[in-house]
């Protein structure tokens, strides 16, 4: 329950949970769409902060105000950024208030929510979209605690639960695959497309488990070079990456693309120059960046975040009591610091808080 005209907390969002893929690939917002929205947010009359939450499975706003209107301005345009006002967040959104809002966020932040139980990409992810939200000046007091103690849930989580064993994380999955069809990551070449969060943390995997040429390519030069710096590897312009695809034997998607990026017939022109040597391709694009009639050409095997969450999930029978356990710990953690955030406004106006800059300077620091 809210606290009376104090503190509301509003989560709205859509996920692998609630809305097909098709639909996710219109509703995940690309960074200028974003940008818009913390911008039509910050014109909320009373809303004290709002954070964005993106990833290829999910697109989730979480929002604080002294008073129920502003965060429902707030979920409204969500909506209508996102598209679910369209389809029908009836249909394919959620909502939740509050407590559950809390529990919601550390679940997620947990892995306990994701399509690949127990996966780690998740929480650095929650971390990166609460630090654009803080650099945007949309933090708020309230929130800064929110997801300083979901991302304290997560740790517990991983550090007193076997929730994270077995091959969870998106590139300890993409490497054994790729052992699958080409053997020791050390004798294939390796082409990343793209530079964000997932191709990296794919990229990194690949590296620590022996692959040594790794080519890395981004519509950004200098997140490129930076990528292949920090693993050893070396950048092409992103003009350049069809032309290095018959001499890789991966290739790892994972750009911010509106179309698609890689069709069939290219896929065939690469493939009768490779003399029947197989072609791994994995697209954790959102919206895909791969063309799905790739993977009917032979010698070509392509896979998508959710076959690699298929695979993660194979492991999951023996961690379902660590799961259920890592709940039952969240359920009281999230009771406990909705108490604390309804003592805490009852205390210190919203509004207030939101305006003062010490406070903003603090959300910026651990809780």
């Amino acid at each position: 329950m809210s606290a009376g005209g104090g503190l509301h907390l509003l989560l709205a969002g859509a996920s692998h949970r609630s809305a097909p893929l098709g639909l996710r690939e219109c509703m995940t917002p690309d960074a200028a769409r974003r940008d818009r929205l913390y911008d039509a947010l910050a014109g909320v009359e009373g809303l004290s902060g709002a954070v964005i939450l993106s990833t290829c499975n999910r697109v989730e706003l979480y929002a604080a105000a002294a008073g129920e209107t502003p965060v429902l301005e707030a979920r409204a345009l969500f909506a209508k950024v996102t598209g679910l006002e369209v389809a029908g967040f009836d249909a394919y959104g959620y909502e939740k208030r509050d407590a559950e809002a809390a529990r919601h966020l550390m679940e997620v932040c947990a892995g306990l929510d994701s399509q690949m139980i127990g996966e780690t990409e998740i929480l650095g992810q929650a971390k990166q979209a609460y630090g654009l939200a803080s650099e945007r000046g949309r933090s708020c007091a309230a929130l800064h605690r929110l997801f300083q103690k979901s991302f304290q849930a997560a740790k517990w989580a991983r550090e007193h639960s076997g929730i994270g064993t077995g091959q969870v994380s998106l590139g300890a999955v993409a490497v054994e695959l790729s052992r699958r069809i080409h053997g020791s990551p050390e004798d294939s070449r390796i082409m990343v497309v793209g530079s964000g969060q997932v191709g990296a943390d794919v990229a990194r995997a690949m590296q620590l488990r022996g692959a040594k040429d790794i080519v890395v390519s981004s519509r950004t030069a200098a997140n490129a070079a930076a990528l292949a710096e920090a693993i050893g590897a070396r950048s092409v312009p992103f003009e350049a990456w069809p032309q290095q695809l018959q001499d890789c034997d991966i290739v790892i998607f994972c750009a911010a693309a509106q179309g698609v990026l890689l069709r069939g017939e290219q896929v065939h022109a690469s493939m009768s120059r490779r003399h029947t040597r197989p072609l791994f391709l994995i697209d954790l694009a959102m919206p895909l960046d791969v063309e799905p009639s790739v993977a009917e050409i032979p010698d070509v095997f392509l896979y998508t975040f959710e076959d690699l969450a298929v695979m993660a999930n194979e492991n999951m029978r023996g961690r379902l009591g660590q799961v259920e356990l890592c709940r039952s710990d969240i359920s009281g953690r999230a009771a406990r610091l909705w108490d604390d955030l309804c003592q805490r406004s009852s205390a210190v106006d919203a509004d207030k808080v939101d305006n003062e800059p010490d406070q903003f300077s603090r959300a910026s620091n651990p809780a």
